[in-house]
């Protein structure tokens, strides 16, 4: 695959614990992007909706390395910042789901965010009201919805349609990892995940690829679902003792309480295990890696696509080993502090692809460098 949008990080300052020995961590020349559409989303959840979970929320913007900067690393440019805002909307969401301790009421105002979508799949808008109860939310889904369709229909389309077709389950008990994952992929979005990766690349998959892509990259995101667990432990733990000390009802959705179970075995061997599986799946799917780009029958987007995930698997890695979302002991970057106290600065907070498009260009002529090494610049 070639690369245009990214570079190489330096191997010597990050560390994934072995968990993806044989990648190479890339990262957005265009990063900053990404973190004005997280900041933006953070403004307009405050407007619309309320006061966000916490005052410096902690979502997917990280210090070193923010989501998609690191998990798709060749995302167009242009399209960075509204994913980016996607992608925050759907964790501050996930956050005000998660902290309702009545299931029934979880499960009901899922079904309004995802009716709003079925609604925007199907007439290519959502109509919202400012003066109902949900307003503030159909108002970002309808920013979110008219963004992607300005930047390509298609893509868009897949995109709502993935998300309105969601269905989250929360309270389940497996009694083995083999069963938890198929579970634990679905229940964290991984059909949206495949959209935003396709949309972010413009790339163009058949319904016979998504298909075959599907069975070919399950190691791929059984990985990425246990890397999340490993690092969402300690935090996901605290929270469960809080809610049997409030004599709630809690089960711990996480691989690592599943294996305790399974095996028998302390947090620590759990932890060790599931370790042992990451790196299983990853050996695992960088040889699905090698096997397709040596096939010749496949599309050149369904090859980059397969790829993708590869260098997903490291980003991920290093997002979660170094975001404060998962590493209470970091904070942000002082400009990333600036921008969540004061908001993004006048010129820079509106989306939109022209103006994007505009600013990359106008940093070309004035350079003699390449996009690359433009975008370097306006990152650091």
């Amino acid at each position: 695959m070639e690369f245009q949008y990214s570079f190489i990080v330096d191997p010597t300052t990050y560390d994934t614990e072995g968990l993806c020995d044989g990648i190479e961590l890339r990262k957005s020349s265009f990063a900053r992007l990404e973190d004005r559409g997280i900041i933006r989303a953070q403004q307009d959840w405050a407007k619309y909706v309320g006061p966000l979970p916490s005052q410096e929320f902690r979502g997917t913007m990280g210090l070193k390395y923010s989501f998609l900067s690191v998990c798709v690393p060749e995302c167009l440019p242009e399209r960075l910042e509204i994913l980016g805002y996607a992608n925050e909307f759907a964790f501050l969401y996930d956050d005000i789901i998660d902290s309702f301790t009545n299931t029934e009421k979880s499960t009901i105002e899922n079904e309004k965010l995802l009716q709003a979508f079925r609604e925007g799949a199907q007439s290519g808008r959502i109509i919202h009201d400012p003066e109902s109860e949900r307003g503030g939310w159909k108002k970002m889904q309808s920013n979110i919805l008219l963004d992607l369709l300005a930047i390509d229909r298609e893509g868009a389309l897949h995109i709502v349609k993935a998300w309105a077709a969601y269905s989250q389950t929360k309270q389940k008990e497996f009694s083995a990892l083999e069963e938890y994952l198929p579970y634990r992929v679905e229940n964290a979005g991984g059909r949206v995940w495949i959209e935003f990766v396709i949309f972010a690349m413009n790339l163009k998959l058949s319904a016979l690829e998504r298909s075959k892509a599907e069975d070919l990259t399950r190691p791929a995101y059984f990985a990425l679902a246990l890397q999340n667990d490993v690092c969402s432990w300690e935090k996901e733990y605290a929270q469960a003792q809080v809610e049997r000390d409030e004599q709630q009802q809690s089960i711990i959705m996480n691989a690592i309480s599943i294996l305790m179970q399974e095996y028998n075995i302390d947090t620590a061997g759990a932890q060790q295990l599931c370790r042992l599986k990451i790196k299983q799946y990853v050996t695992e799917y960088i040889q699905v890696v090698e096997d397709v780009k040596q096939e010749k029958s496949f599309s050149v987007d369904f090859v980059k696509y397969i790829e993708a995930l590869k260098h997903n698997l490291v980003g991920h890695a290093a997002w979660c080993m170094t975001c404060p979302r998962h590493q209470p002991h970091i904070s942000f970057t002082e400009e990333q502090l600036q921008w969540m106290r004061s908001g993004v600065p006048p010129g820079l907070a509106e989306s939109g692809t022209p103006k994007i498009e505009n600013e990359i260009s106008a940093s070309c002529v004035k350079s003699e460098g390449t996009i690359g090494e433009v975008a370097l610049r306006l990152d650091h």
